[in-house]
C-alpha cells in the first residue's frame, strides 16, 4: 500500500486517491491497448519523478509509457493537450495544420511535421478524439485524449501542408494516448502511452524515440504550455 500521505502532496489527495478515483474508467478507454503501469512508477511519479518504461502487448511495436505528476490543474493541462496551434512552440514539431474538424475539439483532423536532425524529417496525420463519456461520466476528474494516424492522410493534406509534407517523409503509424486524473489543489496525475512505427530504415534506438517523443520533455512542454494559457479554454 501506499503511504498515507506523499512528500508534495500532503494538502492534496493522494496518487493513491486518483488511481482509485481512475479505475472504474480504465475499461471506458478509448485507446484500445493499454500497458499496465507498474504502481511503483506511480510512488516515484508522486515523489517528482517522470517515471518511463515499455511495454510488449503482443503486438509488432511496442508502447511506451509515462507517468509523472504536475502541479498544475486538470483544466489547463487538458487545455493544452488540444491546442494544437501552440504545439511547435512547445514541443518538437516544426508545424501543425488543422485540416478538418473544430479547434480544440474532439474528433479533429490534424497535420503535424516533426523535424529530425540525424535523419529525414518526419510527418504524420492524425485524429484526435477526446473521451467524451469519460469526461462527463468523472465530473471532470477523469479525461482521455487519443490520437491515431489515418491510412488516407495524404489525401486530406491541403496546400499548406503539401508544401510541408514534400520536405520529409510520412509516417506509417502512430497512435497514443494522454489520461489525466484530477488530485486536487492544483496537481494532475498524468500519463502518457504511444507506439510508432517511424518507416524507412531507422535503428531500434531511433524507433524508439519517435514511439516516446522523449517523454520527459513532452511532459515538461506540455506543463509550460498549460501554464503560459493558448488558444484552448481551460
Amino acid at each position: 500500500m501506499f503511504v498515507a500521505c506523499w512528500w508534495g502532496l500532503a494538502s492534496a489527495g493522494t496518487v493513491d486517491d486518483a488511481l482509485a478515483l481512475a479505475e472504474p474508467y480504465r475499461s471506458g478507454r478509448l485507446l484500445g491497448s493499454v500497458p499496465t503501469i507498474p504502481r511503483d512508477a506511480y510512488e516515484r511519479a508522486a515523489n517528482g519523478e517522470v517515471v518511463t518504461g515499455n511495454a510488449d502487448t503482443g503486438e509488432k511495436l511496442k508502447r511506451v509509457w509515462g507517468v509523472t505528476v504536475v502541479d498544475v490543474p486538470i483544466d489547463r493541462f487538458w487545455a493544452a493537450l488540444n491546442d494544437d496551434e501552440s504545439k511547435p512552440g512547445y514541443s518538437d514539431l516544426a508545424h501543425v495544420e488543422l485540416l478538418s474538424g473544430d479547434a480544440c475539439q474532439t474528433g479533429r483532423v490534424v497535420f503535424q511535421y516533426l523535424d529530425v536532425s540525424v535523419l529525414s524529417d518526419r510527418w504524420w496525420v492524425v485524429e484526435q478524439r477526446q473521451n467524451t463519456a469519460m469526461l462527463s461520466g468523472s465530473s471532470g476528474k477523469v479525461r482521455e485524449v487519443t490520437w491515431r494516424s489515418l491510412t488516407d492522410g495524404e489525401s486530406r493534406l491541403n496546400e499548406q501542408a503539401k508544401t510541408w509534407a514534400k520536405k520529409g517523409t510520412q509516417v506509417p503509424f502512430t497512435e497514443g494516448a494522454w489520461f489525466l486524473v484530477d488530485l486536487g489543489e492544483g496537481k494532475t496525475l498524468v500519463e502518457y502511452v504511444a507506439a510508432s512505427d517511424p518507416g524507412g530504415i531507422v535503428p531500434a534506438g531511433l524507433a524508439a524515440s519517435f514511439a516516446s517523443g522523449s517523454i520527459a520533455n513532452t511532459f515538461e512542454g506540455m506543463k509550460k504550455l498549460a501554464l503560459a494559457g493558448g488558444h484552448c479554454s481551460p
